[in-house]
């Protein structure tokens, strides 16, 4: 063979957390999260706490910052935030690590169930 295999939705794992420490850009990719969630696999489980990192210049509040993380999700948290100051990175920015749980309207956003067992065979190919 080629020395790939596919695994199946009922062999699929869940995960706790997704921390994504890349500050100057990270936000940015938190869009791949809305509907990448199968509803079937997630239906008896939390879905997962995100860490993500980002600068924040002393221009910005951390309002700004819920609203840049939310306009990349593509809808609203479910609660706030937690904000945690990493460390300053220069005299007028710091470094922030912003924790919250992936929202199940954003997390099963545009799947459609009956082609779920297809999307999961496809994505969850092993080496």
């Amino acid at each position: 063979g080629d020395g790939k295999e596919t695994v199946g939705a009922s062999q699929a794992t869940t995960f706790d957390h997704i921390i994504m420490n890349l500050p100057a850009s990270a936000v940015e990719f938190l869009d791949t999260l809305k509907g990448g969630f199968s509803e079937q696999l997630w239906r008896d489980r939390e879905l997962p706490m995100v860490h993500v990192y980002s600068f924040l210049p002393d221009t910005e509040t951390y309002d700004d910052l819920r609203r840049r993380i939310e306009g990349h999700l593509g809808g609203t948290l479910d609660e706030a935030p937690e904000f945690f100051l990493v460390r300053d990175v220069a005299p007028k920015k710091a470094m922030i690590c912003s924790s919250f749980r992936v929202p199940r309207p954003i997390a099963h956003n545009g799947r459609d169930e009956g082609q779920e067992d297809r999307q999961e065979d496809k994505r969850l190919k092993v080496s």
